[in-house]
């Protein structure tokens, strides 16, 4: 952990080194502190977890004493490293039989979950004992206190936080390995924990929290953690949407209230009262690239699904507040309004349950019984709503019955009873008696008002709690819940196009130039006569890519966020998606947003900016607002990590100039993974060591795979999280990094240029590479896990070319091998370190450059978790010996990485200035190892041709262990 002055590599006042100080012993104290209160947590929930298996059957006692034996080993060997006890670690676990591998597999990856959880409680009790100010991690008020030492206004601070706009955008992705029903387990088990942490309990409290615990221990154990059949979208959108319900309903408006307090705390006034600058977008059930499974039906469902439950959420909330807001007094205005609600009110048919606890005394009630009864209305048609198209869309049993209402069913009996419920739930539901909320405007209005009339009447304490709650979740919530982006590559697109233009003939959209196709496009875009011709023979992916435009006509706008373009190449692929967006009469058209993801389309994008942006058409489209999005996963598995990262610093750096120069702001939307090999690492680092000026105040970031329970998947977590964008992102607007000097540039274009290279020519060019990668990874196996909706290769050939970046990185990632992140890093750097000149440059870039410093910081904490003595294992046990000289080959640069990174950031190990990080780390591997020679041996076993059901069910433990170990996927 740094403080901000270091982070900016700049010459801090006293106040803030003394900050710092203080911060560096922290940091030591709170690294013991954290090491022995997660030692005695999971020596507990070990414990509990192995005499439940002893306690199964008789069988299971020899197992439990054998996993002691075999942890007690690794534990020793983490501490000698002596290879004799490694063998000896590794002989016990072959010695297992199938079934005791199965076992003992789960136990260890359950026993890695447990140790995740005991940290997570631990991180929560952290933040919330800290001092304020102590650490700007875990307080707002510490960030910007330091801003206002550095000579900023508290005006200026509460400006730049006001006008904030973090959009935090949740996808699901192909490696997510963790079922929903184990993350509620996991949540109960963190709470149950947190209340054991608490001071005073008596003998007896604790033991009720303890069998608390063992009865959730023992549930968790008897529940199968690996899915039998692969998720759908929807269930994929209803786990997002769980998220929502469960945590962010809650965190968001105890986050805005944080940032309320911490502005009061440097002097500052109060957010606004419908403030929210943190909003939730999601990409699950929109995300159609790649993804066969996600039709214009689904998505049709999933915004259906989210208005549905936004409605049932104000439901109880607005109930809530009938038992809160019992005033008597409030403005002329709400009194009126009061009266008119009441006498409303007592005219429906349900009049006793819609007045409930209203009375003409006091008119806050009458006014939010008003609001429940129309949102009793809107939930009961949002509902029915979503079943309809559910079953409209559906293929099974309920889409082939007749909606008539008039319609036989036959004589009687259970089937016909179950075909008239599903018949009915296909028909359109009526038009609702009582009037629905379609938007959030009128409900957001009545609140404010309700709000005004507390404030003038003296209850302003009042006003500022749930109401203000409530005010602050509709504004970011809406009356959908979360906002949907599409996504579709733009190959589709293309291929749209060529039968559009072929079905009219003129020809094949694809074989004219760039020019031609802007001009073609400008042209139809201002002519009112319609291009497409409906009702022609065109493909199925054509027809999909069509009706999704008809479906987004039919949509809520306020539900839509950006359509995504992957694989954008040029000016052309936005217009197109304009086009479309005309010729299916969209009123209200979605932004459009190109994602840039490869080296060769990064270094072309300002360039691809600068001509969008000069389309006369296309600048009165925008209205000075454009969205970029930035691949890192690809930009990574295409160049290596210098390679991209140095890639997007300057694409990033090129738009924002463009955008500067032609007065168009821009936001720039960030699809990092949850790898370092995929974009990941701490949102503070990420955010403080973007480019100069490229942050306003506003960010779009991908939550992928296992970030999204990591950083979101609890209330307290989910508001620290939320903070820390908040912070990070106020800080990045008032005070930029400092651009890089020329000697800087020079040299990370070195860098970069000699590690893409020796990336590629290892990657792309080696032969046997594809095999060595097949082989001596899982790569294959995760394949055929049911994780995800979207397959994890983008066709059956290619080798590494076709599939995705996640399991790329995940597949090496369950080696520990971890090379999509350091390879070529090593020969790159240590080609510079020779001349002494250069190595002054290299490590001033490390000290002063706050880009150079996160990127080497995240690259040695991956190297914190490599462990040749694994990964070799694997070459050793799975790869035939003519691949030893390329395996030599990886370790060496693996060996040359640690050892620059050693020498320029000045540690002698890994991680010696990060003891929190070192220690988590170093814990979980000896339970970790065991599970990587446990999947050697059953990769082995399944690639020789055993079949038995266990293998199987093994490997997949040992892949989920691994992840939990190694805390990502891809």
């Amino acid at each position: 952990m740094r403080v901000l002055g270091q982070l900016h590599g700049r010459q801090v006042e006293s106040g803030i080194a003394s900050a710092a100080a203080k911060m560096r012993t922290a940091n030591g104290r709170e690294a013991k502190e954290s090491s022995d209160k997660w030692q005695i947590a999971v020596s507990m929930l070990g414990n509990m977890l192995l005499d439940i298996i002893a306690q199964e059957r008789d069988t299971n006692k020899d197992i439990a004493e054998k996993m002691r034996t075999i942890i007690t080993i690794s534990k020793r060997y983490h501490v000698t490293k002596e290879k004799k006890l490694f063998t000896m670690m590794a002989e016990h676990v072959n010695s297992l039989t199938i079934e005791e591998a199965c076992t003992a597999a789960r136990a260890l990856h359950m026993l890695l979950d447990l140790g995740n959880l005991a940290e997570r409680q631990i991180s929560i009790d952290f933040s919330e004992g800290a001092k304020s100010g102590e650490n700007k991690y875990y307080d707002v008020v510490a960030t910007l206190r330091t801003l206002k030492l550095k000579g900023f206004t508290p005006s200026q601070i509460r400006d730049a936080v006001s006008k904030q706009m973090v959009e935090f955008v949740f996808t699901a992705h192909p490696t997510q390995a963790t079922r929903r029903t184990i993350i509620h387990k996991h949540v109960k088990i963190v709470n149950l924990l947190q209340k054991r942490s608490m001071p005073h309990l008596s003998t007896k409290q604790l033991h009720r929290i303890d069998m608390e615990l063992l009865r959730e221990v023992r549930s968790m154990w008897r529940t199968t953690a690996i899915r039998e059949k692969a998720p759908t979208p929807i269930s994929e959108a209803k786990g997002g949407v769980a998220v929502i319900e469960d945590v962010l309903w809650e965190a968001i408006p105890r986050h805005v209230r944080s940032l309320d307090e911490s502005l009061v705390a440097i002097g500052a006034e109060k957010l606004p009262p419908d403030a929210c600058p943190s909003r939730v977008c999601s990409w699950m059930g929109g995300d159609r690239d790649g993804n066969p499974y996600v039709t214009w039906q689904t998505t049709e469902s999933v915004i259906a699904l989210g208005r549905w439950r936004a409605a049932e959420l104000y439901f109880k909330e607005v109930d809530t507040l009938l038992w809160e807001l019992s005033m008597n007094q409030c403005t002329p205005q709400v009194n009126s309004l009061a009266k008119r609600y009441f006498g409303m009110l007592k005219n429906q048919a349900e009049a006793e349950y819609f007045i409930s606890r209203a009375n003409t005394n006091e008119p806050y009630r009458c006014v939010l019984a008003y609001l429940r009864m129309r949102l009793w209305s809107t939930k009961q048609f949002q509902e029915r709503y979503y079943y309809h198209l559910r079953a409209k869309h559906g293929k099974g049993r309920a889409a082939k019955l007749p909606t008539d209402p008039m319609a036989e069913f036959g004589s009687g009996g259970s089937h016909n009873t179950f075909d008239k419920a599903a018949s009915q739930a296909a028909r359109m539901p009526p038009a609702p008696e009582i009037p629905i909320f379609w938007d959030s405007k009128e409900m957001l209005t009545i609140l404010n008002m309700l709000y005004n009339s507390l404030k003038e009447c003296g209850d302003g304490m009042i006003a500022d709690g749930r109401l203000q709650d409530l005010i602050r979740r509709v504004k970011c919530f809406g009356m959908h819940l979360v906002t949907l982006d599409v996504r579709q590559e733009s190959g589709r697109h293309l291929l749209a196009m060529d039968e559009i233009c072929t079905a009219v003939g003129i020809g094949k959209f694809s074989d004219w130039d760039e020019q031609k196709r802007i001009d073609f496009c400008v042209k139809e875009l201002q002519t009112p006569r319609p291009l497409v011709p409906w009702g022609a023979d065109y493909s199925p992916d054509t027809r999909e890519v069509l009706d999704t435009f008809k479906m987004i006509s039919r949509a809520d706008p306020a539900a839509l966020g950006a359509y995504v373009i992957s694989m954008a190449k040029s000016p052309s692929d936005v217009l197109v998606v304009e086009l479309l967006q005309k010729e299916a009469r969209v009123k209200h058209p979605m932004r459009v947003a190109p994602l840039f993801e490869t080296k060769t389309d990064l270094a072309a994008s300002a360039s691809n900016l600068r001509k969008l942006l000069s389309i006369e058409w296309y600048r009165k489209r925008i209205k000075g607002k454009q969205e970029i999005m930035l691949g890192y996963s690809d930009s990574a598995k295409d160049a290596g990590r210098f390679a991209s990262v140095w890639g997007l610093y300057k694409a990033q750096e090129g738009m924002c100039a463009v955008a500067r120069e032609m007065g168009v702001r821009l936001t720039l939307f960030h699809g990092r993974g949850g790898t370092v090999g995929r974009g990941g690492g701490p949102q503070h680092l990420a955010i403080l060591s973007q480019p100069p000026r490229s942050i306003h105040g506003s960010m779009r970031i991908t939550v992928q795979g296992e970030v999204m329970d990591k950083d979101f998947g609890l209330r307290q977590i989910a508001t620290r999280s939320l903070n820390c964008y908040a912070a990070a992102v106020a800080e990045a607007t008032l005070q930029p990094a400092i651009a890089p000097k020329e000697a800087w540039r020079q040299m990370m274009e070195y860098l970069a240029n000699e590690s893409c290279n020796y990336y590629r020519k290892t990657v792309y060019s080696t032969k046997g590479f594809n095999t060595f990668f097949a082989l001596s990874t899982p790569v294959k196996e995760i394949g055929e896990m049911k994780l995800g909706s979207r397959p994890s290769r983008r066709s059956k050939a290619g080798g590494v070319t076709k599939l995705r970046a996640i399991p790329w990185v995940f597949g090496w990632t369950q080696t520990r091998f971890h090379l999509p992140v350091w390879l070529g890093i090593g020969t790159a750097m240590s080609s510079v370190l020779t001349s002494g000149a250069k190595r002054k440059i290299l490590v001033e870039m490390y000290r002063e450059w706050p880009f150079f410093r996160s990127t080497l910081s995240l690259v040695e904490m991956v190297l914190a978790k490599a462990d040749p003595q694994i990964s070799n294992w694997y070459v050793n046990e799975l790869v035939p010996v003519t691949y030893a000289a390329l395996a030599a080959s990886l370790h060496s640069e693996l060996k040359r990485t640690q050892e620059a990174v050693k020498e320029v950031t000045g540690h002698k190990v890994i991680l010696e200035a990060d003891k929190m990080l070192k220690l988590a780390v170093d814990h979980r591997m000896p339970y970790t190892d065991p599970l990587n020679i446990m999947q050697v041996e059953v990769l082995k076993r399944l690639r020789s041709g055993f079949t038995e059901k266990e293998l199987k069910m093994t490997l997949y433990s040992t892949i989920q262990g691994i992840a939990a170990g190694m805390q990502n996927t891809g």
